[in-house]
C-alpha cells in the first residue's frame, strides 16, 4: 500500500483526541455564540429564505425556488424542520447554518486525515474552524453552508473507492466496496447540486479527478507490460479496475436530473437578470476576445488569499484576505508549492484540482473576489499550511534517519513547528473573534444590510404594551420589510402599514399615529412637512449606532444617530385636513371635454378618491408636486414578483393630441399592510411641461409592469381612469 494511505489509517492517540475535541470547541464558541444578535437583524437573503420556507409549510413543493434570484431547494427544506418546532424567528431560520459549520469542520478532518495523515487533518480542521472565510455563512441562515460539508463527505467516500482500488490491485478486495463507496459519492455529488449555485460544478471537479487517475493507470498500466504493449491492453486492464467510476457518475446524474431538467426547460421569464448577467458579462467579454475581465478576476482571486478580500461589508469584514497573520500565510504558499511539485500524488492532485475547480465561479463572474462563491474551494485550500507543515515535519524525520540533524535538535525543530501551527491557530481565532463577533456587526454597511435598526423597532414593539396604530417607514415596504416583521416581530395583536416615505403615508383610524422612522429611512420633505413631522411629539429612540459608510471603504464613518425614532402623530387632525381638500373628478373620452362624477371613485373595489391637492403651482419646466388621498376599502393584493410592487397608481399631463407630457407611476404604500379605513396619502411628483398651455390630468390604477388598470366604480370607464381639474401651465 503506498506510504500516504498507511499513514492515514493509524489509530488516533489520546493527544489527536483531545486537540480535535478543542478545535470542535472552539469552533462551537465562534459559530453559536450570541448567535440572535451577532449579527443583529436578518440579511435579504435570509429573509427571502425564511419566506421560502414559510410556503413549504404552507404545503408547496417547488424543486427549485424563483423567488430571491433562484434558490436550490435543499436548505430551505431542511429549514423547515427547526422552523415547524421553533416557529418563524431567527433559531428557526438560522438553525441549521452553525451545526452544518461543525459538520464541515469534523468531516474536512476526517477527510485531510485520510488523505494525508492526522497533522494535515488537525491543521486543516482548525483553520476550518477559525478561519473568518469558512466561519463566516456558518451563522447565516443561508443554504451555501450545506456546500462544504456535503463536498466534504463526497470527497471522502470518492476517496474510500479510491483507496479500495488501489489495496485491490494487492488484496483482492471485492469489487462490491468499491462499487458501494463511488455509489455513495456519486449521490452525494448530485445532492451537491441541490445546495447552491457553486455546486454545479462539482461534477467537474471529480470529472477532472477521474480523468486523471485513469490517465495515470493507463500510463502505469502501459509501463509495467513493457514498451510494446499496445495501448488496447492497456486501456482493457485500466478499464477493468476503473468501471466503478461509472457507477459513481450515473448515480450522480440520476439524483440531478429532476432539477437539471427543470433548468433547462425554465421559462426565460423567471430568470433573473441580474443574476443571469452577473454570469455572462465576463463569458461574453472573453469570446469577444477581451481578456481583461477575466485577468482582473484571476488577479482578485490571487491577492485573496493574504492581500485583500471580499470587499462587501454584508459578506466579509470589508478587504478582509483569507489569512491575516504571517505563519498560516508563509505555510499555504509553501503547501501551494509543494501541490505543484508532488503532482504526480493523487491526494496532492485532488486537492490542486479542487481548488482551481471552487475558483471558476467567481472567476467567471463579477466582482472577484467573491467569498460566497470561492467557498466550494475552502476545505481544500485549508489544508495546504498543514501540507505544508507535514512536509517540514517529514524533512526532519529524514534528516534525523540520516544523521544529518542530532535527535535532540530534531524534536526541538518539530516541537517547534507544533507551537507554530499552534500559535497560527490562536491569532486566527483571536483576530477572527474580534473582527466578527466584536466589531463587524457595529458597523453601519452590516446594521444596514441585516437591518438592524429594523430588528431593534421590533422589539421595542415588543416591549411596549402600547396598541396604537403604528406606521413603519421602510426601503423595502412591497415585499422585504413585512416578511421582517413577520419573522421578527413576536406581537401578533398589532397591525403594522409599511411605507416608503419617500413617496407615502398611511393614516389609520383612530386619534393618534405611532410613525417609526429608521435611521436608514429617508423621509420626503414635503411630506414631512404635510404630516407636521419636524413638530411632533418624539415618543421613543433607539440606541445611538453609527451612521453612513461604504461597501469599498474599511473606514468606519464619523457621525451617529438613533437606530430609530418614533413619532406621535395627530390622526385626526390629519383626516380633517384631508376632508378640505378639492375632490372634483370627471370621466370621459376627451380629457378636456368630460362629464362629471357625481360619487366619488372606486378603483377595482380596492380604494376610494377621497381628494387631491397640489403643493406647487404649475410653472413651464418647474417640479411638480401632487398629493392624493385614498380611502382603503379592503387590504390589497401582496407583491407577486421579486421586488415588485403589486398596484401602482399613475398621474399623467395630456396635451390636446392626448399624448402623455408629464406624470409618474408609483405606489409607497404596501398594499397588502393597509386595512379598511386606512388612508392613504400618496405624492405624486414630476416636472411640469416646458410649453405653456392648458394640459388635462389623469389619474387610475393599475398592475405592473404592464396593465392591467383597475376598473372606476365597478364599471368600464373610458380608458379605466379619471380626470382630475385641468391645470393651466402660464409663461
Amino acid at each position: 500500500m503506498p506510504q500516504h494511505l498507511r499513514m492515514a489509517h493509524k489509530s488516533r492517540s489520546a493527544p489527536e483526541w483531545t486537540l480535535i475535541t478543542v478545535i470542535l470547541l472552539v469552533a462551537a464558541l465562534l459559530r453559536f455564540h450570541n448567535l440572535g444578535d451577532v449579527p443583529k437583524g436578518l440579511e435579504h437573503d435570509e429573509v427571502a429564505t425564511w419566506h421560502m420556507v414559510l410556503s413549504v409549510l404552507e404545503g408547496e413543493r417547488p424543486i427549485y425556488f424563483e423567488e430571491g434570484y433562484g434558490h436550490e431547494p435543499l436548505f430551505n427544506y431542511l429549514t423547515a424542520i427547526p422552523m415547524s418546532i421553533w416557529g418563524q424567528n431567527w433559531l428557526g431560520e438560522r438553525f441549521w447554518a452553525p451545526w452544518l459549520g461543525m459538520f464541515a469542520v469534523a468531516a474536512t478532518y476526517a477527510l485531510m486525515r485520510r488523505l494525508f495523515n492526522p497533522l494535515v487533518g488537525l491543521s486543516a480542521a482548525g483553520l476550518q474552524a477559525t478561519t473568518l472565510w469558512a466561519l463566516f455563512f456558518n451563522r447565516l441562515g443561508l443554504r451555501l453552508n450545506l456546500l462544504p460539508f456535503l463536498l466534504c463527505v463526497t470527497a471522502y467516500c470518492f476517496w474510500r473507492g479510491v483507496e479500495d482500488t488501489e489495496v485491490g490491485q494487492q488484496a483482492a478486495r471485492p469489487a462490491p466496496s468499491r462499487v458501494a463507496w463511488f455509489a455513495a459519492a456519486g449521490a452525494l455529488m448530485g445532492l451537491c447540486f441541490y445546495t447552491y449555485m457553486s455546486g454545479r460544478v462539482v461534477p467537474l471537479l471529480f470529472g477532472a479527478f477521474s480523468i486523471y487517475l485513469v490517465a495515470r493507470d493507463l500510463w502505469a498500466g502501459r509501463s509495467s507490460r513493457g514498451a510494446r504493449t499496445g495501448w488496447r491492453e492497456s486501456l482493457g486492464w485500466t478499464s477493468s479496475r476503473w468501471w466503478p467510476l461509472l457507477v459513481c457518475f450515473a448515480v450522480a446524474v440520476l439524483v440531478m436530473a429532476p432539477l437539471a431538467l427543470y433548468l433547462l426547460d425554465r421559462p426565460p421569464e423567471t430568470a433573473s437578470p441580474q443574476r443571469e448577467s452577473q454570469v455572462r458579462a465576463p463569458l461574453e467579454a472573453l469570446a469577444q476576445g477581451n481578456l481583461k475581465p477575466i485577468l482582473e478576476n484571476a488577479w482578485g482571486l490571487l491577492r485573496m488569499w493574504n492581500v485583500d478580500g471580499e470587499r462587501y461589508w454584508q459578506l466579509n469584514y470589508s478587504h478582509r484576505p483569507v489569512f491575516v497573520e504571517p505563519i498560516s500565510t508563509t505555510l499555504f504558499w509553501v503547501g501551494v508549492l509543494i501541490l505543484l511539485w508532488r503532482w504526480k500524488d493523487p491526494p496532492a492532485m485532488l486537492l490542486a484540482i479542487w481548488i482551481a475547480v471552487g475558483m471558476i465561479p467567481s472567476l467567471i463572474t463579477s466582482e472577484a473576489p467573491s467569498w460566497p462563491r470561492t467557498m466550494l474551494a475552502s476545505p481544500a485550500a485549508l489544508a495546504l499550511p498543514g501540507i505544508a507543515a507535514s512536509a517540514i515535519w517529514g524533512w526532519l524525520q529524514r534528516c534525523r534517519a540520516r544523521g544529518a540533524v542530532e535527535p535532540r535538535l530534531c524534536r526541538a525543530a518539530q516541537g517547534a513547528l507544533i507551537a507554530l501551527l499552534a500559535l497560527s491557530w490562536l491569532l486566527t481565532a483571536t483576530l477572527t473573534y474580534r473582527d466578527y463577533i466584536l466589531d463587524w456587526p457595529g458597523h453601519p454597511r452590516v446594521r444596514y444590510a441585516f437591518q438592524s435598526s429594523v430588528t431593534e423597532a421590533m422589539r421595542y414593539l415588543d416591549a411596549t404594551p402600547d396598541s396604537t396604530p403604528v406606521v413603519m417607514a421602510g426601503l423595502s415596504p412591497h415585499d422585504m420589510d413585512p416578511w421582517t416583521e413577520q419573522c421578527t416581530l413576536r406581537r401578533r395583536d398589532l397591525s403594522v402599514r409599511w411605507v416608503d416615505a419617500r413617496s407615502a403615508w398611511v393614516v389609520p383610524p383612530g386619534e393618534a399615529i405611532r410613525l417609526i422612522v429608521l435611521d436608514i429611512t429617508p423621509v420626503e420633505r414635503a411630506l414631512s412637512d404635510w404630516v407636521g413631522l419636524p413638530s411632533a411629539a418624539v415618543l421613543a429612540q433607539g440606541e445611538v449606532v453609527p451612521r453612513g459608510g461604504t461597501d469599498h471603504k474599511a473606514t468606519a464613518p464619523t457621525y451617529y444617530g438613533p437606530a430609530f425614532t418614533v413619532y406621535r402623530l395627530d390622526a385626526a387632525g390629519l383626516r380633517q385636513r384631508i376632508a378640505g381638500v378639492g375632490s372634483a373628478v370627471s370621466l370621459g373620452s376627451d380629457p378636456f371635454d368630460p362629464e362629471p362624477l357625481d360619487r366619488p371613485p372606486e378603483f377595482g373595489g380596492l380604494v376610494q378618491l377621497t381628494g387631491y391637492e397640489w403643493l406647487t403651482p404649475p410653472r413651464p419646466g418647474r417640479p411638480a408636486q401632487l398629493l392624493t388621498f385614498w380611502e382603503a376599502l379592503r387590504a390589497g393584493p401582496a407583491s407577486t414578483v421579486y421586488g415588485e410592487p403589486a398596484l401602482r397608481t399613475f398621474v399623467h399631463l395630456l396635451d390636446r393630441d392626448q399624448a402623455v407630457v408629464a406624470g409618474t407611476d408609483v405606489l409607497g404604500a404596501a398594499p397588502d399592510t393597509w386595512l379598511p379605513g386606512d388612508t392613504i396619502v400618496q405624492w405624486h411628483s414630476f416636472t411640469f411641461p416646458s410649453e405653456p398651455g392648458g394640459y388635462a390630468v389623469e389619474l387610475g390604477w393599475y398592475v405592473p409592469p404592464d396593465g392591467p388598470r383597475l376598473s372606476v366604480n365597478g364599471v368600464s370607464a373610458p380608458g379605466e381612469r379619471i380626470l382630475l381639474a385641468p391645470v393651466e401651465i402660464g409663461p
